[in-house]
């Protein structure tokens, strides 16, 4: 690997890290490292399955992919939850999840109420027809989620999933804590 360049002030940082390899014709070149790499190439799969989520749910549900993930969050709480709660669940911003909450309550997802052990906050839980929503969506999410994973065998499934697993380990090592959000299935 090639020693990054000390800053002079005169150029851009490089932070990328790369690795000086031979290619099919003896030349040498910069290449990616393999974890750049996989990072990439996570943040594209993420955004194409995101998009075609997003669109599923909002075309046959009604909703957004975020407020499928809200509701989700709220299912786990059939007595709700506090907007802060709401928020640090979906790791947003209260102002993020406050126009959240108030678009999906237009459209009866949610009902607020003030906090019964704090009259300052309030709580958020579905509506009986955000209930029956989210079973909906649920069904259009998995069935979606099937087809864009189709081409994966059950061995490849659980192969990505135990690498995932791995990299979230890591991560609880770096933290000196738990992701307290990372689901383990």
């Amino acid at each position: 690997m090639t020693p990054m360049a000390p800053h002079d002030g005169t150029r851009p940082v490089r932070a990328v890290r790369r690795h000086v390899q031979k290619d099919a014709t003896g030349i040498m070149v910069n290449r990616p490292s393999d974890q750049l790499r996989l990072w990439f190439f996570a943040l594209r799969v993420h955004k194409a399955v995101f998009e075609q989520l997003n669109h599923e749910l909002k075309t046959h549900a009604q909703m957004s992919l975020t407020q499928f993930d809200a509701l989700a969050q709220l299912e786990k709480h059939p007595d709700g939850v506090t907007m802060s709660e709401l928020s640090t669940a979906l790791r947003v911003t209260s102002g993020n999840v406050s126009g959240l909450v108030n678009r999906m309550a237009r459209n009866g997802l949610v009902k607020r109420a003030v906090s019964p052990t704090d009259r300052r906050s309030f709580t958020v839980s579905m509506t009986a027809d955000g209930q029956r929503r989210f079973r909906d969506a649920v069904q259009i999410h998995d069935v979606k989620l099937n087809r864009l994973m189709s081409d994966l065998s059950a061995q490849e499934l659980t192969d990505a999933v135990a690498a995932m697993r791995k990299v979230a380990a890591g991560l609880k090592m770096a933290k000196g804590r738990n992701i307290e959000d990372l689901p383990d299935l």
